[in-house]
């Protein structure tokens, strides 16, 4: 039987801030929008239309989870986003995104490193 992990749980400050930063800002897709009881919502974004990993974006429920927003991870890397760069002789990537850090590699992949998603996604 093979395993996979189809979403992780990411606490925004609501979900149109949250779908306004990962769609509009890093260019994710909106998966899922749909409406549940009491004003909650399952949205899911993915990093693009092929991904098997989608984030779910969790609107921060009281002031404990708004706490958290940015740091879920307790200050440690929680999410890395490894893109495809079409040139194979590229040793540069494309400009990181607001947000985003980059290790220089000379393989043809770049790894982008999730940082201050808080500041991005709540202005603090």
């Amino acid at each position: 039987m093979s395993r996979s992990v189809s979403a992780i749980s990411l606490l925004v400050p609501d979900y149109n801030a949250g779908i306004a930063f990962y769609v509009g800002k890093l260019g994710f897709t909106l998966v899922e929008d749909t409406p549940l009881d009491a004003g909650k919502r399952w949205v899911l974004v993915s990093p693009d239309d092929g991904a098997q990993t989608r984030l779910l974006l969790a609107k921060a429920a009281d002031d404990a989870q708004q706490a958290a927003i940015g740091n879920q991870a307790g200050g440690r890397v929680f999410l890395f986003l490894r893109p495809t760069i079409s040139t194979p002789t590229t040793n540069v990537s494309p400009r990181p995104a607001s947000g985003f850090s980059r290790r220089r590699e000379t393989r043809p992949m770049a790894r982008w490193r999730f940082s201050k998603i808080r500041s991005a996604t709540n202005g603090t």
